[in-house]
């Protein structure tokens, strides 16, 4: 189970991916065993996960004055590094200094009735509980810009118990690429630093490809490096003590529930979170609202569905698997095989009048369908800075390596060619019209948002200038190289 360096290996040794099927028919026992055993050997053999350092405030940083202190210094140093390259980025980690965010909400339940009134603004009720749930994020991590971690951070700051983030040396495509994140480094010393509160503890944990091949049989989306790396998010979340009674959220980083659904999330009679589920359906998704790469141009009637929560009792790992069947996967972690719950009533291969269903990896959590997509008002409940990056030198490396790869084409054509969004934004920033785009930009930009829900870090007047001035210098400097896409056909769309 270690590698040379001590470090802790094979993506599927949680536990979940050993466990028998609860099938009484002797000769299918025996195949689904000899099955998963091999799924382990085999990623024993092609991937290792290292260890990052376990550093924890309350151990290592003493009394708040001193957390204080650390957070300030760090931040300090991170703002004179090249991650802080541009004045909006030096706006938005600087902020993370002093921020406070409106109402300290901690363990206890004190404010009823204010707490029954944003339980019914999303449809929900408030039935009485006196301590909040404790929620544990999960997500991958690669090239991130801080504008997505810092502004994460903020909306969710002193709620999340756990953070679990997992950088790969690879990208989804398994193009080599250098890790940010690395134990001790200025990055993972800033994350740990107390931004995402003084009490939640941050983790980094590195999903070490080591290039040999992959058996990505079932994979119908080529999504399976994503699964395999997400699978760390479990077995820390596992570690940090998760129970059923706690909230599983898995998400990219640019994926943000909004701080108000969070609290009535930890707070409110949620059905999918009440004991006694079957975990058929269990997983919440939001009413995303989509910022495309700034904060004024926003996306006009299309919104995104991530991130996902869930019931720690749904949870493989967490949940009762003497209740709950297993389900056969793609390299025991990825997208379910057909007949267990791959799609939402595909289930022949359990027992026939079946009441339990198999527990969710976070591969499951991510794609299978939300039993209830959740709105504030008929509005939206979470956000989407969605190609957040410093450049559009970084935009195109992402089109070219992850799960949108063009194989080429980010050398040869115009931004805006590559997808339809990018196409929006690019249309945003420099004022063109983008009537024939499936979706237009919201007018106002930012100002039409008004009296509804909005980033924490968005608030801040300046950087929101600040950063739409740099994204359109940036693209009129990208399109005296690439020129401007006038055409109606993007290489990618959806």
């Amino acid at each position: 189970r270690y590698s040379a360096d001590n470090s802790l290996c094979a993506m599927s040794e949680n536990g979940a991916s050993q466990r028998r099927p609860q099938s009484s028919r002797k000769g299918r026992l025996l195949v689904v065993f000899i099955s998963l055993a091999f799924v382990a050997i085999q990623l024993v053999l092609n991937h290792v996960v290292s260890k990052e350092s376990d550093q924890h405030l309350d151990k290592d940083f003493g009394p708040p004055e001193t957390k204080a202190s650390y957070l300030t210094s760090t931040i300090d140093e991170l703002l004179q590094h090249s991650e802080a390259s541009s004045a909006s980025l030096r706006t938005i980690i600087n902020s993370l200094k002093n921020h406070t965010p409106p109402g300290l909400h901690g363990e206890e339940i004190t404010d009823i009735e204010g707490e029954t009134k944003r339980c019914e603004s999303y449809g929900f009720k408030y039935a009485g509980r006196r301590t909040r749930r404790r929620v544990f994020y999960g997500s991958n991590i690669a090239d991130d810009s801080w504008h997505t971690i810092a502004a994460h951070a903020m909306e969710s700051f002193g709620l999340y118990h756990t953070v679990a983030l997992v950088e790969s040396n690879v990208t989804h495509m398994r193009t080599p690429r250098n890790l940010r994140f690395k134990a001790d480094s200025l990055n993972v010393r800033a994350m740990q630093s107390g931004i995402f509160g003084p009490t939640t503890d941050v983790f980094v944990d590195q999903y070490i490809d080591t290039g040999k091949p992959i058996n990505a049989t079932g994979d119908p989306y080529g999504l399976i490096n994503e699964d395999l790396q997400r699978e760390l998010v479990l077995e820390r979340w596992i570690k940090q003590g998760m129970t059923t009674d706690d909230l599983g959220l898995i998400g990219d980083v640019d994926e943000i529930f909004s701080r108000d659904f969070l609290l009535a999330a930890m707070t409110c009679d949620v059905p999918q979170f009440r004991t006694g589920q079957d975990c058929k359906k269990p997983k919440l998704a939001p009413k995303t609202l989509i910022f495309e790469m700034a904060p004024d141009c926003i996306t006009e009637g299309r919104h995104w569905y991530h991130p996902d929560m869930i019931s720690g009792e749904c949870i493989d790992g967490v949940g009762d698997s003497n209740t709950h069947p297993q389900a056969e996967r793609v390299m025991g972690v990825g997208f379910r095989f057909k007949g267990y719950g791959r799609e939402n009533d595909d289930y022949q291969h359990l027992p026939i009048n079946s009441t339990m269903f198999p527990l969710f990896k976070p591969s499951d959590t991510r794609m299978k369908p939300a039993s209830q997509q959740i709105s504030k008002r008929g509005s939206h409940s979470a956000f989407h800075l969605h190609n957040y990056f410093r450049s559009t030198k970084d935009i195109r490396h992402k089109y070219w390596t992850y799960t949108h790869g063009y194989h080429g084409s980010e050398k040869k054509v115009p931004l805006g060619e590559f997808h339809e969004d990018i196409d929006l934004a690019v249309r945003c920033f420099t004022n063109r019209k983008d009537k024939h785009l499936p979706y237009v930009r919201k007018k106002g930009g930012f100002d039409s948002i008004d009296g509804l829900l909005q980033p924490l870090a968005f608030q801040n007047k300046e950087y929101r200038k600040q950063r739409f001035e740099e994204m359109k210098q940036e693209i009129l400097k990208d399109e005296a190289v690439y020129s401007s896409f006038e055409g109606t056909y993007h290489l990618k769309t959806g």
